[in-house]
C-alpha cells in the first residue's frame, strides 16, 4: 500500500506545530484561576483574567481570517507563536492582576493567529480528494493537545507549583515557533496585492448561512472552557474525597 499523499514533511510539521500551540494554551487554562487568586486577584477579577484570552480571540477572529487571506500563513503563525511565548513567559513572572490581564490578552492574540492560520495552512496543502481525511487528522492532533496538556499541567502543578508548571507551556510555544520555521511551504496568501481591497465593513463579515453553526460552536466552547478554567479550584474548594489527595498542593504558587 502506498503512503497517502498528504503525509509529506510539511504536513507533518504543521500537525506537530498545531499540537504544540494548542497544548501551550491548554497547559495554562486549568491553572489560571487558582494562580490569579494566589497573586492577589479577587474572585471576580480572576474570572475576567481567565476569560480574557477567549474574549480577545473571539473578537479578533474576523480580522485574523482576513489577514490569513492577505498575508503569508507562515509569517502570521510565527507571530502567533511569538505572542504565545511572550504570554507564557509572562505568566511565570507576573505578580499582579494588571500584568496577568496584559499577558492573557497577548495570549489571546497568539491563540487566534495560530488557530486560524494553522487550519487554513493545513487545508491549503491537502489535495482536494484528501481534504476531509487530512483535516480529520488535524482535528485529532488538536484533540490530543486538549486531552493531554491539562492532565499533565495539573500533575506538574501538584509536584512543583504553578510557575514551574507554566514552564511546560513555554516549551510548547518555543517548539511551535521552531517547527513553523522548518515548514518549506510559506502559506502564500490567497489574495494577491493587486487584488486586495480595503477591509470589508462589518456587514460583510457576517454570513447568515454560517451564523447558526458559529453559534453552536460558541455554545459548545463556553461551558467547556469555563469548566476547564475552574475544575481545579472547584475540587479544592469542595474538598471532594477522591481528588483532594490529587490536588493536595493547592497553596503552592511558585
Amino acid at each position: 500500500m502506498t503512503k497517502p499523499h498528504f503525509y509529506n514533511h510539511n504536513i507533518i510539521l504543521i500537525l506537530a506545530a498545531s499540537f504544540c500551540y494548542i497544548a501551550s494554551a491548554m497547559f495554562i487554562n486549568p491553572l489560571i484561576t487558582g494562580f490569579s487568586k494566589g497573586i492577589g486577584c479577587t474572585t471576580l477579577m480572576a474570572v475576567f483574567v481567565a476569560g480574557a484570552m477567549n474574549i480577545t480571540s473571539l473578537f479578533l477572529r474576523p480580522l485574523s481570517g482576513q489577514l490569513t487571506d492577505r498575508y503569508s500563513k507562515k509569517l502570521l503563525a510565527s507571530l502567533g507563536g511569538i505572542c504565545l511565548l511572550i504570554a507564557t513567559i509572562g505568566y511565570m513572572i507576573a505578580s499582579n492582576t494588571a500584568w496577568m490581564m496584559v499577558f492573557r490578552i497577548i495570549n489571546g492574540v497568539g491563540y487566534v493567529l495560530c488557530s486560524v492560520c494553522m487550519a487554513t495552512w493545513m487545508a491549503s496543502l491537502l489535495p482536494r480528494e484528501k481534504l476531509g481525511s487530512g483535516m480529520g487528522i488535524y482535528g485529532l492532533m488538536n484533540a490530543l493537545g486538549i486531552a493531554i496538556a491539562p492532565a499533565l499541567s495539573i500533575a506538574l502543578y501538584q509536584q512543583f507549583g504553578y510557575r514551574k508548571a507554566f514552564s511546560a507551556a513555554v516549551i510548547c510555544s518555543a517548539l511551535m515557533i521552531i517547527l513553523v520555521q522548518l515548514v518549506g511551504d510559506k502559506g502564500a496568501p490567497m489574495v494577491t496585492k493587486a487584488e486586495r481591497q480595503p477591509v470589508q465593513h462589518k456587514a460583510h463579515l457576517i454570513q447568515p448561512k454560517v451564523f447558526p453553526l458559529a453559534m453552536i460552536l460558541m455554545l459548545f466552547a463556553l461551558p467547556y472552557f469555563a469548566t476547564q478554567a475552574y475544575i481545579v479550584s472547584y475540587v479544592e474548594t469542595l474538598h471532594l474525597p477522591w481528588p483532594s489527595a490529587a490536588f493536595s498542593r493547592s497553596t503552592r504558587s511558585s
